[in-house]
């Protein structure tokens, strides 16, 4: 026989070696917050490609190079990325915050002083249960915020603005969920104005590009993974 073929022990011991080889190491947990971290590239990599295959992102999330890209801006927020990408989505093709992230980054600056949203109809009478008047249709939104040290002031959008902007007949949650999308378009306003050091000029959903990521269901539903597909990327 040969003296270059191996033995079957020998043969084994590669094949182990191999097998180690492949095995990744595991993911950083911080001991204080059990958080997992990203200690380079390859980790976080590795991190994003767990958390896609638990589907842990939104819909919009759909690939690796979108949710890394997702991650880096939640990380620029300075707020933990898993936490913030539940409120990032990829609106034509540009990431965009939704929802209560804008007024949660806001407040995150401990110089939102004054803040009210308020619902009126199409006599600007306030919608309120102290006017016996909750039936009434929406016509407009108003949001009322004062930052330290500025004035207060007021951002509208109502339905004559709507009609311009050619959103009042578009189908989905402006017509679905019009209180709604009225009440987050006048916020998006006033947010991006009063405080565009808190946003870091990442736009609004519902202000930039007139959508709400939540109440859309455009896109078709992932398949559901079993849980310990999810587990398993973190060995």
């Amino acid at each position: 026989m040969p003296n270059d073929i191996p033995e079957s022990n020998e043969i084994i011991d590669i094949q182990k070696k191999e097998e180690i080889k492949e095995i990744p190491a595991p993911i950083t947990v911080d001991e204080k917050t059990q958080s997992l971290i990203a200690r380079d590239n390859g980790e976080l990599y590795r991190l994003v490609k767990t958390f896609m295959k638990g589907t842990a992102f939104p819909k919009t999330i759909d690939t690796n190079e979108k949710a890394i890209a997702a991650w880096q801006v939640a990380t620029s927020l300075g707020l933990p990325p898993i936490v913030v990408m539940q409120n990032l989505a990829f609106v034509h093709g540009s990431i965009s915050m939704w929802g209560q992230l804008p007024k949660a980054l806001a407040h995150r600056t401990g110089q939102l002083e004054e803040f009210e949203l308020i619902y009126f109809d199409h006599s600007q009478k306030v919608i309120s249960l102290a006017n016996k008047n909750l039936q009434e249709d929406v016509w407009g939104s108003v949001v009322q915020m004062r930052r330290t040290k500025s004035a207060k002031n007021e951002y509208f959008f109502t339905e004559v603005e709507a009609k311009q902007a050619g959103l009042f007949n578009k189908k989905g949650p402006w017509q679905q969920y019009k209180k709604i999308m009225y009440g987050r378009r006048a916020m998006g306003h006033g947010i991006k104005f009063e405080f565009p050091d808190a946003i870091m000029g990442v736009p609004i959903a519902e202000y930039d590009f007139h959508e709400a990521p939540d109440l859309l269901a455009v896109s078709p539903k992932r398949e559901e993974k079993e849980v310990g597909s999810f587990i398993d990327g973190l060995e």
